[in-house]
């Protein structure tokens, strides 16, 4: 590719230079046992980098396990470990910054973000993606996500689109026949502005949400939605439960005070079922699906399968979630057609979205 040639050399340099990473003779730890690592689990067990310990500055944390793996403080290192590799579990620049700088403070100089190590794994699929792209925009953005991730770095090029799902013209125009799934519908944001953006132009609506206050909110809000547009209820079926995989049930992971909850095999609230749109929607002709499900964006897929390759549905995915979502998430929708157009994009102010 031409882009090789400029500014984006160093995508593959930083990729290069990340697949030489060993972790040979060292004791593994994560730092950090919070959010980020609970939506990396999967990521994490799959590339074998289950730690010996995690490490943690919350002294709320320190002393308790995760995974049934000891959290540590970070004075405790060198007591546990005499070659310790530090994987830095973060997606915010500023800790990353302050992480790497306490560890040098404390004379630990093999340390590595954990997007670093999994993406020089998966170098080769990296670099497929990056081709894939459709635009050179796309493109630029993509390896400024990558080399900054890598580093613990502020992306320094970010193509923002002002309105999330529906900036581009293929998902902000009107069709009379399109049927909408809203896969993590949280409370009926999104949908409602679907609605508006499409000025009630469209046939039928589907919204999945598993968390039951969201879900109530949800409800209230697709009222008001539907007096605002003089629209038949039956039009809009909000669906109490998550999209996944296969047809089941799992338990919602999260606290009370996050705004977005999780679904895993192992959480601790309430059970809910989980649908594979291809079983729920397996009549329908679907037109746009838009996924933001804390991690669950290739389940979802996974599930959807039959109905992607059947419709082409319009798709406004989130991959930001998980390490593995940037190399697997665009190579498995290209892979179930291969006719599909990709652009990454950045919405909203928070550095990941």
């Amino acid at each position: 590719s031409k882009k090789f040639g400029g500014g984006d050399m160093k995508f593959e340099q930083n990729l290069r230079k990340a697949e030489t990473i060993s972790l040979a003779g060292h004791e593994i730890l994560i730092w950090g046992a919070g959010n980020t690592a609970e939506l990396n689990k999967g990521v994490i067990f799959e590339e074998g980098l289950c730690p010996d310990f995690f490490v943690d500055s919350d002294p709320a944390k320190q002393g308790s396990r995760l995974w049934d793996i000891e959290i540590i403080a970070p004075d405790d290192i060198k007591k546990h470990c005499e070659n310790p590799l530090v994987c830095i579990c973060s997606v915010q620049p500023k800790v990353c910054r302050a992480v790497k700088m306490q560890l040098m403070e404390m004379g630990i100089v093999t340390y590595h973000m954990l997007d670093e190590v999994v993406w020089g794994r998966h170098r080769k699929e990296l670099m497929t993606v990056y081709q894939l792209l459709e635009t050179d925009e796309s493109k630029e953005y993509f390896a400024s996500v990558i080399v900054s991730r890598i580093k613990g770095e502020e992306v320094s090029k970010i193509n923002r689109k002002d309105m999330a799902y529906f900036g581009m013209e293929q998902f902000g125009s009107g069709n009379a026949e399109e049927i909408f799934v809203d896969c993590g519908a949280f409370e009926g944001d999104t949908v409602e502005q679907y609605v508006d953006v499409k000025k009630a132009v469209f046939k039928e609506i589907y919204a999945f949400e598993p968390d039951q206050r969201n879900w109530e909110a949800m409800q209230k809000r697709i009222g008001v939605l539907t007096q605002k547009w003089n629209l038949a209820q039956s039009r809009i079926h909000l669906l109490k439960g998550a999209a996944g995989k296969q047809d089941g049930s799992m338990r919602l992971f999260g606290n009370i005070d996050q705004e977005a909850v999780k679904v895993r095999e192992d959480g601790e609230g309430e059970t809910v079922p989980v649908y594979a749109l291809d079983s729920v929607l397996k009549d329908k002709n679907i037109g746009f699906i838009k996924a933001d499900i804390e991690g669950c964006e290739m389940d979802m897929i996974e599930g959807a399968a039959g109905c992607i390759r059947r419709c082409r549905p319009l798709l406004a995915i989130c991959i930001y979630h998980q390490s593995s979502d940037l190399y697997k998430i665009p190579a498995a929708i290209k892979e179930l057609n291969s006719d599909y157009k990709m652009e990454i994009v950045h919405y909203g102010d928070l550095y990941t979205d």
